[in-house]
């Protein structure tokens, strides 16, 4: 669907992100004479904005827009082209047509925030954690302020996920969304623009809460009402009688017009971009901006949002990343333009595009929206319509061509290579989006200038001081820095104030990555044909006697990987590019298969090595087989690189989403309910989540029960064959233990013993009223004898069972271990202490740092949020099929697992599921003890 794959290429991106668009490509078409002094009559500006507007309606597939200009204090002149409603055939009305206005909502948002400043109810320096009840982490030494959230330099990585729905009814309550998706901290506050959605978010969820309001309410209190803009909003269900009046949004596809699908996101959200509005309410808002903070008209005498002494601060410069360029005010940028001060904002609220600009020194105010698609390369800053718009009432300042100076040719190429945005995902498998952002590049022509090449034109820049730049027939300056290496790490712009360009070593380039994709991709491809017709040729040639044991195993893994590899990247076709509405159940499951092809890479370079070793094959394929193998090794680390091997979500650790109670500046009443929300309910896995560290912990396990230890036990004799199941087994508990331990560490942060006894339920077991009472620990003797009865009675019948009516899962003799006690053995026990070291270590990891920790400690504290009151009979049931390694046991698996979980469950204590577990374990090692010392 195109819409969809619109919002999935994030193209509100581009239009935010990259305005570096060549300036003749720009140029709008003039359509009236030159006005060198701005606008002074509003018939004349009708015939411009006739001509412009409904051009770019025309040649932008665009269906309705709306234009405000204010000046002096007056609504100067307001007019609406097209339809709101084609349908309907309804035209856009400046005056009832209600649009939504995207992100243009922050500019109120960081009023609200100067609003509160002004009360002394907010503090611009202080650590935003002191208005907060849960926690940003403290990643650098430096707090986040609100300055840096007005300036977009807190520092967060970018993220979408979860961000937007098409159901109006599962928006997400206040305090819910931020809480539980804290972006990464990847630059040191107050360093680095990135413009951040989350850090307005904040911005405005601290509002509600030092106001005791939600954000709506007190925008609606503060600003909308005070303004008298009777036609505009923040609230959610919009309206009743408002909803009539709101322009349909559009998308231009197959040759028509198509309605787009209206979007809807979390509460914690409404800030950045929830407000809808008239252009001629619009009006009002700039008036009181560029009047600092007063408004008054007839119906209106006198209106203040703003103190003057805030208004004039917050349209002062806050942030440049270095004198003399253009930067951002007190949540303004600065768009100044044709030797204009102009500080404004673009917003997009798909589909719907709009471009607010004020120019202080003329008291002259422009805001247009349109409601489709095509008007996002029309509210770039400084080109689309504000480059008609200037060019047209304000006349560019001669600008002196620059010249290079004689010896940067010398030191040029360092600056060379190529940049991305810093408003990227770093840490989150969202990161792998920047495959498909625009880049800059930058490249030495060897005339003493650099040459930027750019998706949308290119330009040559010219040094002005060190690092200094400036276009060399334009007015906009460019600045690199170094990092502490004295490397060049950062672009910044005049064009793009809200961000800046980070340089990419070679290896994290398009030009390098995709090669490298492509590759791998055509020999996984290959394998399927040179696969069928070594099958084909291997049948003709059976009389040869069978393939060896370790060719098989290779060529299994070839084949494996190569269709596991396949389905990746298929399914990342499918199912990656939806994301924003949250990660599909089907692309969680896609991403699992990258798990078991990495995991399935490390037994590929084994045999690898092996096919050299013994000969395998000719030389020709194990040359071939070698060329796959690398392909997978190189396949992982794109996976890993790009952070798709796993799961990488932005979701929050469990420890980073507790509420707490704090003294703010007034007492906060608006999230009492929040604070009474169980954060236990909010850290409940997801069913993929659950089917994910299901699928980690089992892998191993099948792969080392049905792959590697019959491959390597052909041809042992049963008591050696049983010492290698045993081994085998050991290495997959092992790997559960430390799985275990990478989760806590992801979830809490640290693996100290009290976070793993908190966590993991180590404790004495609760009653109901969930108070320790040592008493119910005599609850363990009649759970022990049923536990018994079941291992010694019930087990034995259950495998019989299993073998008569599936032959296939019978179990093989001796796979229970018995052999080791044959009478003809014995002997050789005596004094082998390293066999009982060995069953000493796999009980230890079975029935406590493995199977216990992953299944009662990891899983089943979390699984309520899917399973309600039934989780610990999931968790049981999981348990049992998790013994696909042995399947024969998976009935009896089934029924200890229930009786693991529910006392587990029931007691609030894991250490009764551990010496119910235990209890296998203890009875093996006296039999090998007794078999060690000679008394068997």
């Amino acid at each position: 669907m195109k819409t969809i794959h619109h919002l999935l290429t994030f193209a509100f991106v581009t239009m935010l992100l990259f305005t570096v668009v060549s300036p003749v490509g720009a140029q709008g078409k003039k359509t009236a004479p030159s006005q060198s002094q701005g606008p002074t009559d509003p018939a004349e500006m009708e015939v411009f904005m006739d001509g412009l507007v409904k051009q770019e309606l025309d040649e932008k597939h665009i269906a309705g827009a709306a234009v405000a200009v204010v000046k002096d204090g007056k609504l100067f002149f307001a007019k609406g082209y097209g339809y709101a409603d084609l349908a309907n055939k309804i035209p856009v009305d400046p005056e009832q047509t209600i649009f939504r206005i995207g992100s243009v909502t922050k500019l109120f948002t960081w009023t609200a925030v100067m609003q509160l400043v002004e009360q002394g109810k907010l503090d611009l320096d202080a650590d935003i954690n002191t208005y907060l009840d849960f926690r940003i982490p403290d990643t650098y030494p430096q707090p986040i302020t609100l300055r840096h959230l007005m300036t977009h330099t807190a520092g967060f990585e970018d993220l979408h996920v979860d961000m937007v729905t098409l159901n109006e009814e599962a928006i997400a309550p206040q305090g819910v969304w931020l809480a539980s998706h804290i972006p990464t901290r990847v630059f040191p506050p107050g360093e680095v623009p990135a413009y951040s959605n989350y850090g307005a978010a904040l911005a405005g969820y601290i509002v509600a809460r030092v106001s005791g309001e939600s954000y709506s309410q007190y925008v609606q209190e503060y600003i909308l009402n005070p303004l008298g803009m009777k036609s505009s909003t923040a609230q959610w269900p919009t309206p009743q009688d408002f909803r009539a009046r709101e322009s349909v949004g559009y998308t231009y596809a197959d040759n028509a017009f198509q309605v787009f699908p209206r979007l809807y996101g979390p509460t914690d959200l409404f800030a950045i971009g929830a407000i809808e509005s008239t252009v001629t309410d619009m009006a009002r808002f700039m008036i009181a901006h560029l009047q600092n903070g007063r408004y008054s008209d007839a119906a209106l005498p006198e209106a203040r949002i703003l103190k003057e002494s805030t208004a004039l601060q917050m349209h002062s410069p806050l942030y440049a990343p270095t004198s003399g360029m253009l930067g951002t005010d007190y949540g303004f940028f600065d768009f100044s333009d044709n030797g204009q001060r102009t500080i404004g904002h673009s917003g997009e609220a798909e589909p719907m595009e709009s471009l607010l600009l004020l120019l202080p020194d003329q008291n002259t105010g422009v805001f247009v929206v349109y409601n489709s698609l095509g008007g996002d390369e029309l509210t770039r800053q400084h080109f689309g319509f504000q480059r008609a718009f200037f060019d047209h009432y304000y006349s560019a300042p001669v600008t002196e061509t620059a010249q290079p100076s004689a010896d940067f040719a010398n030191q040029a190429d360092r600056f060379t290579g190529i940049y991305k945005v810093t408003r990227s995902a770093y840490t989150t498998l969202e990161k792998y989006f920047s495959l498909v952002y625009p880049t800059v590049e930058v490249k030495n022509p060897g005339d003493g200038t650099l040459l930027l090449l750019t998706p949308y034109g290119d330009w040559r820049i010219v040094e002005e001081a060190p690092l200094y730049f400036r276009q060399v027939d334009g007015p906009y300056h460019f600045l690199f820095r170094e990092n502490d290496q004295g490397r060049i790490a950062y672009l910044f712009t005049d064009y793009t104030p809200m961000l800046a360009f980070q340089k990419l070593q070679w290896y994290e380039t398009v030009a390098f990555n995709m090669p490298l994709l492509l590759t791998s991709l055509l020999v996984f491809l290959s394998v399927l044909p040179v696969a069928l017709i070594r099958a084909i040729r291997n049948r003709r040639k059976n009389h040869n006697g069978p393939v060896p044991r370790g060719m098989r195993i290779a060529n299994f893994l070839m084949v494996g990987i190569s269709l596991l590899n396949l389905f990746f990247v298929i399914g990342n076709m499918l199912w990656g590019e939806q994301l924003v509405f949250g990660i599909p159940t089907a692309y969680k499951l896609v991403l699992g298969l990258g798990v078991l092809s990495a995991l399935l890479t490390i037994g590929a370079l084994v045999t690898c090595v092996l096919a050299w070793k013994d000969h395998y094959w000719s030389f020709a394929f194990r040359i071939y087989y070698t060329l796959v193998t690398v392909g997978a090794v190189a396949f992982v680390w794109f996976m890993n690189s790009w952070n798709l091997l796993g799961w990488r979500d932005e979701r929050c650790p469990a420890s980073q989403i507790k509420r707490r109670n704090l003294m703010s500046t007034q007492e906060i009443t608006s999230t009492k309910e929040l604070q009474e929300v169980s954060p236990s309910a909010k850290n409940q896995y997801a069913l993929w989540q659950i089917i994910g560290i299901w699928l980690a912990a089992g892998a191993p396990m099948w792969v080392l029960g049905w792959l590697a230890y019959p491959a390597l036990s052909t041809g042992l004799p049963p008591t050696e064959a049983g010492l290698l199941r045993f081994k085998l087994l050991t290495i997959g508990l092992i790997w559960e233990f430390v799985l275990a331990m990478l989760i806590l560490y992801y979830e809490e942060g640290n693996l100290r013993l009290s976070t793993i006894r908190r966590r993991f339920w180590l404790q004495h077991p609760l009653d109901a009223a969930g108070d320790t009472k040592k008493s119910l620990w005599w609850w363990i003797i009649p759970l022990i004898l049923l536990v018994a009865g079941m291992d010694l009675v019930l087990r034995p019948v259950l495998i019989r069972l299993t073998g008569t009516f599936f032959p296939l899962l019978a179990e093989p003799a001796g796979y229970d271990g018995s052999s080791l006690f044959a009478p003809e053995l014995r002997a050789q026990w005596v004094g082998a202490w390293g066999l009982l070291g060995l069953l000493f270590v796999q009980g230890i990891f079975n029935t406590f740092l493995g199977e216990e920790f992953i299944f009662r400690g990891v899983l089943l504290p979390k699984m309520e949020g899917v399973f309600g009151k039934w989780d610990w009979l999931a968790n049981g049931v999981i348990f049992g099929f998790y013994h696909l390694h042995q399947p024969w046991g998976i009935l009896s698996s089934i029924l200890t697992g229930i009786l693991y979980a529910y006392s587990s469950k029931h007691f609030r204590s894991n250490w009764f599921s551990i010496i119910l577990h235990s209890g296998q374990t203890v009875y093996l090692l006296f039999l090998v003890l007794g078999l060690v010392l000679g008394l068997a």
